[in-house]
């Protein structure tokens, strides 16, 4: 089992003479620099959930099809939107879909609407699955982060929103941090 660290707890500006609570202008070094960490903690992130994800006969992918699958109508979703949802290919959906129906986590039945249409939807084990992966990231989430102060964790989940927002968008211009503008 992977070691169950917490982060280190954020820590002020580097000095008063940096500017560091104004609006930067765009640095190839200083966005090159964020990119790359939060790329680091993507991937440290991805390796601890799929130590905690064995546990529950789960992988990253797998959850992330439960989870969308549960979100979606209670009827079921489309392998379309699906595929859609969690930015992949159909076929690559296709083919965990097809694994994930021989284990018994999802279910794939005709919609009554487009016979043409096959909705997926949750099986009995797999939102018992999906449950226990659930409880360990969670888990997981808590002790990676115990040490932070809410406040702070709130204000990092606001910018890296910020940023998703901006990269989802399709739109390139730079993103003004709203938690810097406003004071």
């Amino acid at each position: 089992m992977m070691d169950q660290q917490t982060l280190p707890r954020p820590t002020q500006a580097r000095s008063n003479d940096d500017n560091s609570d104004l609006p930067s202008a765009p640095s190839p070094g200083t966005s090159c620099e964020l990119m790359i960490a939060v790329l680091q903690l993507a991937e440290a992130w991805r390796a601890r959930l799929t130590t905690d994800f064995a546990q529950c006969r789960l992988n990253d992918a797998r959850f992330a099809v439960l989870q969308a699958i549960e979100e979606a109508d209670a009827a079921g979703c489309s392998q379309t939107e699906l595929a859609r949802q969690l930015r992949n290919s159909e076929s690559n959906i296709s083919t965990l879909l097809d694994r994930m129906v021989a284990d018994g986590l999802v279910e794939r039945r005709r919609s009554q609407s487009d016979r043409r249409k096959s909705l997926i939807r949750l099986s009995e084990k797999g939102t018992t699955r999906l449950s226990h992966a659930r409880e360990a990231y969670y888990r997981s989430a808590g002790d990676l982060l115990a040490d932070w102060p809410r406040s702070q964790c709130r204000i990092l989940t606001d910018q890296l929103r910020q940023l998703y927002n901006v990269l989802d968008s399709g739109n390139n211009r730079p993103c003004r941090n709203e938690s810097t503008a406003n004071s």
